[in-house]
Parts: structure tokens; sequence; C-alpha cells
């Protein structure tokens, strides 16, 4: 099993954060554009370059107003298994939030951008840090991360509203 602790209930945290919640008519607001359910897979990479496929699907809860999202998220490939429970606060450009990831019993801070169908943000827990970036088209959704200090380097996932 590799050291994907920290970074993949982290960052899998916001980059899929932005992407799912109930079916429901449109959502006003910043994460307006990320409500709904959304599954979809990606590849982790470690340092010494191996890839591993992994398998997420998410649902988002978005508030009335669509500045607050509530997400649900699990990952798993071969080796591991997560599922992290995330609530942001949208202010101006600005989010804000905390995470925890359950099978491992681990939490920490959110914080970030987001403009229309895009978020960048900082996802902080305790010995790592990963950058994210989280892009919205259509059904479409793409989530890139990027930790540091750990044997991550770099998690890629596509995800498809269900």
């Amino acid at each position: 099993m590799h050291k994907v602790s920290g970074i993949i209930r982290a960052t899998v945290i916001l980059a899929v954060g932005a992407a799912a919640a109930p079916a429901f008519a449109a959502v006003d607001g910043p994460f307006g554009v990320f409500a709904g359910s959304w599954t979809g897979s990606g590849t982790i990479t470690v340092k010494d370059g191996t890839r591993e496929r992994l398998r997420c699907k998410a649902r988002y809860q978005i508030s009335a107003g669509g500045t607050a999202l509530q997400q649900d998220l699990t990952c798993a490939s071969d080796s591991y298994k997560f599922n992290v429970i995330s609530n942001i606060v949208a202010q101006g450009g600005t989010l804000s939030g905390t995470w925890a990831e359950s099978t491992r019993n681990v939490s920490g801070q959110v914080t970030g951008r987001i403009d229309p169908k895009q978020i960048s943000a900082t996802v902080e827990g305790v010995g790592f840090t990963a950058g994210v970036g989280i892009a919205s088209r259509g059904n479409r959704q793409s989530v890139e991360i990027r930790p540091t200090g750990t044997d991550i380097t770099d998690v890629v996932v596509t995800m498809s509203k269900s």
C-alpha cells in the first residue's frame, strides 16, 4: 500500500469535492455548477513513476443560495479505499472549509478561490499540503491534485454527472 493517506483523502475531497449532489433543478451561486452526483476515474502517480487507476463517486449537496457545499466522496483503487466528507463555504471569490476522512480518522482545512466553473484551492492536514484545481464544463469535470510532502506526485480524475 502506498503512503497515499493524507493526499488522496484531502485532495480528492476538493477535487471531487466540486462534483456531487442529488440531481435537482439547477442551483445558482458559486457552487451551483457542481451540484449533482458524479462518477469517474483517473490515476494516482507516485514518486517512482508508478501509476494506479482510481475510481470515484461523489454526492454534493448545495445550499439554496449555492454558497455552501457538502460533499461525500468515495474513491478506491487496487491498494486503498477512502471516504471524505467536506463542508465548504464560498464568500465573494474565496472559499474555506473543513474535511474529514473516515477510514483513517484524519481531517484538515480547505482554502482557495472560486470563479465560474473553476476552483483553485489548497488542502491541508497534518503532515501534508496539496494544490487542487477543479474545472467543470457541462456534465464533465476535471480535477488535478499536486501534493507535497508525500510519495504521491499527482492525482488526476475526470468525472461525469450521473
